[in-house]
């Protein structure tokens, strides 16, 4: 998967793959248990790095989602 460029949506579905045991029986990755998030970033040919930006944006997104829904339901 190195020296290609992958589309966001892309990358959710190799990521959703990884939850699933032949694949990462063909990517050469423990069949069970927790990935390391170099072993994330390598089958996404990212930096661990880009994977915990994604992670802090994701949690601050859904804070926000929830804190704005909380917000609405309150104006009810």
């Amino acid at each position: 998967m190195k020296d290609e460029k992958f589309t966001s949506l892309e990358k959710n579905v190799v990521l959703a793959l990884l939850s699933r045991p032949q694949f990462r029986r063909w990517a050469g990755l423990p069949e069970k248990g927790p990935l390391t998030l170099q072993q994330i970033a390598d089958c996404l040919d990212v930096s661990p790095q880009t994977i915990q930006g994604i992670e802090a944006r994701a949690r601050l997104k859904l804070k926000e989602a929830l804190l704005k829904e909380f917000a609405d339901h309150e104006k009810m």
